[in-house]
């Protein structure tokens, strides 16, 4: 995926209907084959808003916990349990 694809990536995934952002899943889970991280190699901006729209998202979030999409399901648990900071960042927005 190109950069530009991967920064607009974030608005399809916050649709609320799983047919909506199942291609979205199944792209991002193929670019992360051989990737910790979505762009580059430290926590970016990509991954970050990436992560917050998949958290935020209950349809994406309970299909994540499924675990069905691997390479998707290795990123988005080791995003949350490196950079904690970002969990601190949902729960503000919750509240």
């Amino acid at each position: 995926m190109k950069p530009g694809e991967l920064s607009k990536l974030a608005d399809g995934l916050a649709a609320p209907d799983f047919k909506t952002i199942e291609p979205h899943l199944l792209a991002l889970d193929k670019h992360l084959t051989l990737r910790s991280y979505v762009d580059g190699y430290s926590l970016g901006e990509v991954d970050h808003n990436l992560w917050i729209t998949l958290r935020s998202n209950k349809v994406a979030n309970a299909f994540l916990k499924k675990r069905t999409l691997v390479n998707l399901s290795r990123w988005f648990t080791y995003i949350e349990q490196t950079h904690p900071e970002i969990q601190e960042e949902v729960k503000a927005k919750d509240e």
